[in-house]
């Protein structure tokens, strides 16, 4: 291999590695709330959680997006999170976080398009009560 190889095979590394890279402004909670299911006999897990603003946007800057085979695996869903809209991508989403740390995007009709899992290192640091590893 010359080096001209050499420099092009790094320059497609830094891409591929920047492509990967979360862009804060990309993100933007733009309302949420608490929501807690009553009816739920679990319900009183939840009386104290809630995440502000910054604390959503960093779950989903953190957080694995993953496949629905792992999702229905390992997600723990409980009566409780937060929810609202986000602007990420470009668009206008639905969100919902429950506390046991699944999360979920949705379309305009409500279907779910994304589903993310706190499992790695960083957001079980982060959020250590929502990690699922």
């Amino acid at each position: 291999m010359n080096s001209r190889h050499i420099i092009l095979l790094c320059i497609s590394l830094i891409i591929a590695a920047c492509s990967n890279v979360h862009h804060d402004e990309k993100i933007v909670i733009l309302n949420s709330k608490v929501f807690i299911d009553k009816d739920n006999h679990d319900y009183e897990l939840c009386n104290d959680f809630i995440l502000q603003d910054s604390e959503i946007k960093k779950y989903f800057l953190i957080s694995e997006n993953v496949s629905d085979y792992d999702f229905n695996a390992k997600a723990i869903i409980m009566p409780c999170g937060v929810s609202g809209q986000i602007y990420m991508e470009g668009k206008t989403y639905s969100y919902e976080i429950t506390a046991a740390g699944a999360g979920y995007i949705f379309d305009e009709k409500g279907w779910p398009v994304k589903k993310y899992l706190c499992s790695n290192a960083v957001c079980c640091k982060e959020f250590p009560i929502m990690c699922t590893e």
